[in-house]
């Protein structure tokens, strides 16, 4: 997915502030979904990337991008501000997110970066969530409406 077609699919909300933000990916048995907060976005320019990395739970003490920065917030709103307003043909980004959403913090996770399937607006839930899988990879039911 690029970065234009994420905006594409948020032209139509009106307050960015009302909506929380979420990657998700199926969980391991495909009957729930896992989600994660976006703790960091990085933009490769010169790669036409931005890299979308999962918040820890709690924050890891010992990463040095997270000390003494404060947790971050699942706002749309919040994620906007990081990202390019303008994009055209010659500076629209493919947009990636790191995966597993879900690690345990004592084992060391093995982690890679997927492309940005889809997003799902949930108007009446005020969610968007960035799929890291086809919609068609979630059980029914688990998107929100």
């Amino acid at each position: 997915m690029l970065l234009s077609d994420l905006y594409a699919a948020l032209a139509g909300i009106a307050d960015v502030t009302q909506y929380a933000t979420w990657l998700a990916e199926p969980d391991a048995d495909g009957t729930d979904v896992d989600l994660a907060l976006v703790g960091r976005v990085e933009l490769d320019y010169d790669g036409s990337v931005v890299r979308l990395y999962p918040a820890s739970p709690g924050g890891d003490p010992d990463a040095p991008e997270s000390a003494g920065a404060p947790d971050p917030e699942p706002s749309l709103a919040a994620l906007l501000t990081q990202l390019p307003m303008e994009v055209d043909l010659h500076t629209d980004m493919r947009l990636l997110g790191e995966t597993p959403l879900l690690r345990d913090a004592h084992a060391a996770a093995l982690t890679s970066l997927v492309d940005v399937e889809e997003v799902h607006v949930g108007r009446e839930s005020a969610e968007v969530w960035l799929l890291l899988r086809p919609a068609s990879a979630y059980a029914a039911g688990l998107l929100p409406d």
